[in-house]
């Protein structure tokens, strides 16, 4: 049995009209949650509507828009079903919120056409006078091909049901037994034999340091876990790196902290998470000669990245994350513990992925080291979920190849969005990156 899943958001945006098709939706979700948890490791989180905690009433339509704005962004499914019906505007409002919801999707999509979305339209018959919201559901159809997003028409609810299996099963099947994605985390992940009973691989992250864990007045809380405690962004990183993992079917590895590494770890792969804090992963990089990049640390802190640009110069790539907190957070008026409000914002940063051949080993197989770092927590983060989410884009590179790829990282509303590869960006690039009028644009089109 599985114990951690992979779990996809989801949202319906359906009128009232395909109430019948909304149950069927669900319980087909439900029935498709308990074959594939625990055995592809997925399941299908549902959010409508109706499961959110009611509004004020004569909510300004911004504030709802608002709303259905950061609840359709988070999903990443979008199942949208619809008959004659376009939703009851209610009162107080010029639109509903099935058109609110529509319009975020497509929103979203413009943004991220990678996003899924299953469109059903239930068959309408001839109509010389269909009125209002029939004809913006013939206009949405007409829309949806125009922009190229595919949608299924279907006759009876029960005919409904068989596609949204069919499609979701897909989707999963897809994502998660998928033999280009197996195929191209193969290339990626290379291990190197080992000696017998020592693990093929180990991560090795930082340790939060005991100065910044205290629960009240029990100062050695911590110190009697079970494992050394780890940064969120850190753990995001192992999460990310596991699922590849579970994908290939390979469990030959440890996790272990820098601080307790096993003495046979010379002799091992290894994977180096956020560099800055990780004083052993700086020295396995001082290993490697001539690297595009490498992480100093100023007066005990993280600093920068230096990377060298294709010209051959290299130049030193500060972090922009303070002044996108600042920004954002400055104005929230919180104090005290940690409040979910602290996520909603937008911020960048940039990150490193490396996968770098060990030279001195001598092995019949090379064994390599991994790098996944950051200035900020949020760069390793991004690292990880590249692998993950855009290993397409590892495929040009051969077997036996280094990598070194220089990565900005978007997050928002709790969750990165976006991770692209930057590595052959100019100067120039970096210098608008960092300006603070180009900060301040990227937040105010977020608070749009």
């Amino acid at each position: 049995m599985r114990n951690t899943y992979s779990t996809f958001r989801t949202f319906i945006a359906s009128p009232g009209d395909v109430a019948i098709e909304r149950q069927l939706a669900e319980e087909t979700i439900g029935r498709l949650n308990r074959t594939v948890r625990d055995t592809i490791g997925a399941e299908i989180d549902v959010k409508k509507w109706e499961h959110f905690a009611p509004v004020a009433p004569n909510l300004p339509g911004e504030r709802v828009q608002q709303k259905i704005n950061e609840e359709v962004e988070r999903c990443e499914f979008f199942i949208l079903i619809l008959y004659r019906r376009y939703g009851t505007v209610e009162p107080g409002q010029t639109v509903s919120n099935t058109e609110r919801e529509i319009e975020a999707i497509l929103r979203v999509h413009r943004k991220n056409p990678g996003r899924k979305i299953f469109s059903y339209f239930r068959e309408l018959a001839s109509n010389a006078d269909p009125g209002e919201q029939e004809v913006k559901v013939r206009e949405l159809r007409e829309a949806l091909e125009k922009i190229g997003l595919p949608y299924r028409m279907y006759r009876e609810p029960h005919e409904f049901e068989q596609w949204l299996t069919h499609d979701l099963y897909d989707q999963l099947f897809r994502m998660h037994l998928s033999g280009f994605k197996q195929q191209s985390l193969m290339r990626f992940w290379r291990f190197g034999e080992t000696a017998s009973k020592v693990p093929r691989l180990g991560i090795l992250y930082p340790p939060v340091e005991r100065s910044t864990l205290t629960a009240g007045r029990d100062k050695d809380y911590w110190l009697n876990r079970l494992t050394a405690q780890m940064a969120f962004e850190d753990y995001k990183t192992i999460q990310k790196i596991e699922r590849s993992f579970q994908l290939l079917r390979f469990d030959q590895y440890r996790i272990y902290p820098f601080t307790d590494a096993p003495p046979e770890l010379q002799s091992m792969n290894r994977v180096w998470l956020c560099l800055p804090r990780n004083r052993s992963g700086i020295k396995a990089l001082r290993e490697h000669l001539r690297t595009r990049f490498s992480l100093p640390i100023i007066k005990d802190r993280p600093g920068v990245i230096e990377w060298q640009l294709a010209s051959g110069d290299r130049i030193n790539i500060a972090s922009s994350m303070t002044e996108y907190l600042h920004r954002q957070r400055s104005a929230m008026n919180i104090s005290g513990e940690w409040h979910g409000q602290l996520n909603h914002i937008v911020a960048k940063d940039f990150g490193v992925l490396a996968r770098l051949q060990r030279d001195n080993t001598e092995d019949a197989e090379p064994l390599w080291d991994y790098f996944f770092a950051g200035i900020r927590g949020l760069g390793t983060w991004g690292a990880a979920w590249f692998v993950d989410r855009r290993y397409k884009l590892l495929q040009k590179f051969a077997d036996s190849e280094n990598i070194e790829l220089l990565l900005q990282v978007t997050f928002r509303n709790g969750r990165i969005l976006d991770v692209i590869d930057v590595s052959d960006e100019s100067e120039d690039f970096f210098k608008s990156e960092a300006d603070s009028n180009v900060i301040g644009e990227v937040i105010a089109a977020y608070k749009e």
